[in-house]
Formats: structure tokens, C-alpha cells, sequence
């Protein structure tokens, strides 16, 4: 099926994408979604470089 206006194109994962992720979801100290979340989500926990563990 061809679309000409394509909104979301997905894809399959791969190891490409983790650093987004890490810089996205846990590179700060204090990310505003995290205010967002129900009070039994408090873990979060930043990682301050791509390489932390």
C-alpha cells in the first residue's frame, strides 16, 4: 500500500537508537515526564554518561 502523506514511518530497532534513548529518557537529573508519573513510580535514577551503569 503507497501513501503520499506518510505521518509515521516505523522501523526495526536496532543498537543505533540507544544513545537517543539514554539522552532522551535518563540523561537528566530531574525530567520534566517524571512528574507525570503515578506516586508508586519513584525509582528513576540518571545516568550521567551513555557508559554508566
Amino acid at each position: 500500500m503507497t501513501q503520499k502523506n506518510k505521518l509515521l514511518t516505523l522501523s526495526s530497532f536496532n543498537s543505533q537508537y540507544l544513545k537517543h534513548i539514554w539522552r532522551d529518557g535518563f540523561q537528566d537529573e530531574n525530567p520534566e515526564w517524571t512528574k507525570w508519573n503515578a506516586p508508586y513510580f519513584n525509582d528513576y535514577h540518571a545516568y550521567p554518561s551513555f557508559f554508566s551503569v
